[in-house]
């Protein structure tokens, strides 16, 4: 082991036996819901679970409880009267799937959620025009579109394609969910199952707005902490990339906190600094996720000009900037270097992408 970090490994050690004295308490960042599923999966984690409690018949035996609560806290509808009918990906005349539909003599209501996933082509608009016809059909009831994201951003131009916004509301996960939610709980704290589960639930939600606190920090985060630490950790990690076969346990275990906590430094920066600046710098602002290729995009627009920055796995590793007649801007990489990750942990990086807006965005 070298003497030269034997500071580190102090540290660590220290750490570690911190994390054992809260392990034993009781203390745990488990959650089976992102044990089995990703944060952002909007099928298989959101449409899925919100489902399961606006079912009415649904095997919480709570009837429309959750529904009801859904009505008041998240549409915001006082006057909706009773709940008649609650589907999941209702099919509509164009081959188009709505996220969920609420039902009743006096309104139809249609909810189109979005994590990361980019808006379709008259989306929204295809949308309203399908439950306005069913609406005919019946007995004329009013048609309202809810527009679902985590910070209830507005749809894009190209999925409303002129739709009036009287005709549509934007809700968001941040907001009108965790209220939700919380009510919810209310109801059911004393039955433990549904209570623990839709903690469970709000706790995904809180890791994808960026207000989840661990309730036991990893070493990566610990050294994220310390700035003095994460230096000569940075350091270490320098010294011996390449080269971790030839590590003992503990050194590997300092190695591998700063390759979590390199991730995490770019993730937080491209998911909730960069963002919080652009919201008021620019017009609008769109995030989509690609998990498919693991690609994270930021569209950014002002004055009717676009920049788009494109990164590979919220990695530091940043590719492309284009404006909206496809000409490349320029070409810039941060590589995992100690330089480029202390340009991210600096707020150095901040500053380089806040020229490019300034510079094109006016």
């Amino acid at each position: 082991m070298d003497e030269q970090y034997n500071y580190v490994f102090k540290e660590i050690k220290k750490l570690k036996e911190e994390q054992n004295k809260q392990k034993q308490r009781g203390l745990n960042n488990f959650n089976i819901l992102t044990a089995v599923r990703k944060p952002h999966a909007e099928v298989g984690m959101h449409s899925n679970f919100i489902y399961s409690l606006l079912d009415i018949n649904g095997l919480h035996y709570q009837d429309d409880l959750f529904a009801k609560l859904f009505v008041e806290y998240v549409l915001n509808i006082k006057d909706f009267g009773t709940i008649t009918d609650v589907e999941m990906e209702e099919f509509t005349d164009r081959d188009r799937r709505i996220d969920f539909t609420i039902k009743n003599n006096k309104f139809y209501i249609g909810i189109e959620m979005k994590i990361y996933a980019k808006d379709q082509d008259k989306q929204i608009y295809d949308y309203y025009n399908f439950l306005t016809e069913e609406a005919k059909l019946d007995k004329k009831q009013k048609v309202i579109i809810y527009y679902l994201t985590l910070d209830g951003k507005e749809p894009s131009m190209q999925s409303l394609n002129g739709l009036d916004e009287k005709y549509y509301k934007n809700i968001s996960f941040k907001d009108e969910i965790l209220v939700w939610l919380n009510k919810c709980q209310y109801e059911v704290q004393n039955i433990t199952n549904l209570n623990n589960a839709i903690g469970y639930y709000r706790e995904v939600i809180e890791i994808l707005i960026g207000s989840y606190k661990n309730k036991i920090y990893s070493l990566a985060e610990s050294i994220i902490k310390n700035e003095n630490l994460f230096a000569k950790v940075q350091d270490f990690y320098m010294q011996n990339e390449n080269k971790k076969n030839l590590l003992n346990e503990l050194e590997q275990e300092v190695y591998n906190a700063y390759e979590e906590a390199r991730n995490i430094i770019a993730e937080n920066f491209f998911q909730k600094e960069l963002i919080e600046f652009l919201k008021e710098k620019v017009d609008k602002i769109e995030q989509e996720f690609n998990e498919k290729e693991f690609k994270y995009k930021i569209t950014v627009e002002k004055n009717g000009k676009n920049i788009i920055f494109g990164s590979k796995g919220y990695s530091t590793n940043h590719d492309y900037y284009q404006i909206e007649d496809k000409i490349q801007l320029t070409k810039y990489r941060y590589r995992y270097s100690e330089d480029s990750i202390n340009k991210f942990y600096t707020g150095e990086a901040k500053n380089y992408y806040l020229d490019i807006i300034k510079n094109y965005l006016r």
